[in-house]
């Protein structure tokens, strides 16, 4: 595989721009307002989309945050002007919902006063949301707190204008706080024998110095945000040999040409953005059949053989 293709798997990657196929689009909800540009007023809609990853993506997105610390986007959001109509509609990729709530809520003006956003989640039901700069600064105080408690690449993020909830990366266990935007507060709920403990988010540094009970809940927060990095980890190297190994048996001996070739080559793609371009860190069976499929004779099927992968016992020469 050359290096442009690989540079052009990981843009779509980043971008999550459709023909990859990488991630489906949910509607979360749409955002609309009024936003002052010199003498004119403009009506400006946001569409706030969930990204769902395969679980193989899903896996190499957290395998990527946990190894290298890349964020890869959570959220795309597309915005337009309803009463331009040649104007074109933006794109952006936030890596997080909370990111796109705090530029949304910037440009609706929350920082020059009070901003009133209609609000429609995925199920067409309406709100009326006031915000303003209070609220907007509690949006900025919480994003420094998931920096502080969680991992944003780990850490699913769910809610609105008003509050968010920042889950535990195993979502086994109970979220990691709650932040509302409207009091100013984060709430940290009962976990592995801790009490609730809240703190104005304003204050949250001194919180942590002053209070054992948040200081608690930090210490909790980090040791679950580093298990799931050691996790992510392991998982994705488990998986990665897995998907090597379904995929060439999938093969069933046909040549590697057309379009077989090309879902080989974005499999590739994948591994080299965890593993590097050589692979390292996979086992020698699974890098074998990856530079097979990148370097080989499309035509000769001969030397893939999924089964050592799993099995681990023939010698690679065992031909």
């Amino acid at each position: 595989m050359t290096d442009a293709h690989a540079q052009d798997f990981a843009d779509s990657f980043d971008d999550e721009i459709g023909a990859s196929g990488i991630a489906a689009r949910a509607l979360a909800f749409r955002v609309a307002h009024e936003a002052a540009a010199g003498s004119r007023r403009l009506a400006l809609t946001h569409e706030v989309h969930e990204l769902i990853r395969s679980e193989f993506d899903a896996a190499l997105a957290r395998h990527l945050r946990a190894a290298s610390g890349r964020l890869t986007p959570a959220v795309a959001v597309v915005s337009r002007i309803e009463n331009a109509a040649k104007a074109p509609p933006a794109h952006s990729a936030p890596p997080t919902l909370l990111d796109a709530l705090i530029a949304i809520a910037a440009g609706a003006g929350a920082e020059r006063g009070k901003a009133a956003l209609v609000v429609e989640d995925g199920g067409g039901v309406r709100r009326d949301v006031e915000t303003g700069p209070d609220a907007l600064e509690a949006m900025r105080q919480a994003r420094s707190a998931l920096d502080a408690f969680g991992d944003p690449g780990l850490c699913r993020l769910s809610g609105d204008f008003r509050a968010i909830v920042a889950h535990a990366p195993d979502p086994a266990e109970p979220a990691l706080f709650e932040a509302d935007f409207m009091q100013g507060m984060i709430v940290f709920p009962a976990a592995r024998g801790l009490a609730p403990a809240r703190a104005p988010l304003a204050a949250l540094d001194l919180a942590i110095r002053e209070d054992p009970a948040v200081a608690a809940h930090l210490r909790r927060a980090r040791d679950a945000v580093a298990c799931a990095r050691r996790h992510a980890v392991d998982e994705f190297r488990r998986r990665a040999e897995t998907e090597i190994a379904e995929f060439d048996r999938s093969l069933a001996g046909r040549p590697l040409v057309g379009f077989r070739r090309e879902i080989a080559l974005e499999l590739v793609a994948r591994l080299k953005l965890a593993f590097g371009e050589s692979l390292s860190g996979l086992s020698p069976h699974a890098r074998l059949l990856a530079f097979d499929w990148t370097f080989g004779d499309p035509g000769d099927a001969r030397g893939r053989d999924a089964d050592r992968l799993l099995e681990g016992e023939r010698p690679l020469a065992a031909e």
